[in-house]
């Protein structure tokens, strides 16, 4: 009826409450990632290397959209990824998905990120001798420094 009345002018997601079932299936999917991207790249304006550390929950339910949010399980990342596949990686985000650390493979993967891409170490025994506390805060990687002790961290990668 809106529609009739204002045709173009109000996109489903300004109302208090989409269709039912609108987030759902594979065009729920489409329109999700379509309105995720204009929130981030339109409304927002958001420069990409932003994205990782603006979106969040707090994101999802200020910007009226929280039945996306949902529907990707509630994981920030997951919608991020499926906006943007593979340009993130989960730790890069302001909250990594809950247990992310627990899982060896997770540590592994991001601290050769940290250590090799980022600080540019050629080894795990270098990385031991040269890498401060310092470094975990500059690249937001607080979460793996709180959770394990570096040379445990270290360890687990070189394992």
């Amino acid at each position: 009826m809106i529609e009739n009345a204002y045709p173009g002018k109000f996109k489903p997601w300004d109302f208090k409450q989409v269709p039912r079932n609108y987030w759902i299936g594979e065009n729920g999917k489409k329109r999700a990632i379509e309105v995720v991207r204009y929130m981030i790249e339109e409304k927002c304006k958001m420069a990409h290397h932003e994205v990782p550390l603006r979106i969040n929950h707090r994101f999802f339910k200020v910007h009226g959209i929280g039945g996306i949010f949902n529907s990707f399980g509630d994981s920030p990342y997951q919608v991020i990824n499926t906006v943007y596949p593979g340009q993130f990686q989960p730790w890069e985000l302001a909250n990594v998905p809950m247990n992310y650390w627990q899982n060896p493979e997770n540590i592994k993967k991001t601290l050769d990120w940290l250590l090799f891409s980022k600080l540019g170490f050629s080894s795990y025994e270098e990385a031991l001798v040269k890498l401060r506390k310092n470094d975990f805060f500059q690249y937001r990687m607080t979460g793996i420094f709180q959770s394990h002790s570096v040379s445990n961290c270290l360890e687990c990668s070189n394992g």
